[in-house]
């Protein structure tokens, strides 16, 4: 700060001013951040890169998104407390990765019962056309698919069914309707471990390479 006297003669000095809040008024910013944070995979763990995770509130800087990392992890920091959220996954890339015609056959053995699926992802990949359902349809829609017909899904299906690994499923042959999303009321504390997992459309066999 300058400082000038009546004659004109001037000088200066530095001020500290060292503010302190002992009555703690003030909320401290780290205490009101929550953080989210997962890895998405396929059933047998192998991770599943580039994933678009979607985070999204009523907050107007929501919805944000980000990508799966090389481990499949991800993570959404600096959120507020105390809003609602809720967290979704998604891909689509190539609809033929992992489809073959021994995807064919075994969906047609699970449509005649002749050896039923013994797994609700199994059922989610073949149900080709997003109806819920099993059957025929999906058959000649899959094998429009393996060859060149079909360049994406019928019904706006995308190549990918990416779904929390927490999903409960009371019936194993019938999963639907799939929950494909974490919700979060009134978050106030760190959420880790939020999975997911990613069902190739088609790929009952789960033989598809990464």
């Amino acid at each position: 700060m300058s400082v000038t006297d009546i004659e004109g003669n001037s000088d200066y000095c530095t001020i500290t001013l060292v503010l302190q809040d002992n009555a703690d008024y003030c909320e401290n910013q780290a205490d009101n951040i929550v953080s989210v944070s997962g890895r998405v995979t396929l059933a047998d763990t192998r991770p599943l890169v580039g994933t678009t995770i979607v985070m999204n509130s009523t907050q107007p800087e929501f919805p944000k998104t980000l990508e799966s990392n090389q481990t499949g992890a991800f993570q959404f920091s600096g959120m507020k407390k105390n809003f609602d959220y809720n967290l979704s996954a998604q891909l689509n890339n190539k609809v033929d990765a992992g489809v073959s015609t021994l995807d064919l056959v075994l969906i047609q053995r699970h449509i005649l019962a002749v050896q039923t699926f013994n797994n609700p992802y199994n059922c989610i990949a073949a149900d080709i056309d997003g109806n819920e359902k099993i059957n025929t349809v999906d058959l000649v829609n899959l094998r429009k698919v393996i060859l060149g017909t079909f360049s994406e899904f019928p019904n706006g299906q995308k190549s990918w069914k990416i779904i929390p690994s927490n999903a409960q499923f009371p019936n194993m042959n019938a999963p639907w309707p799939l929950i494909e999303k974490y919700n979060y009321v009134n978050l106030s504390q760190n959420k880790s471990n939020q999975n997911f997992i990613g069902i190739k459309i088609g790929d009952v066999n789960n033989s598809i390479v990464l």
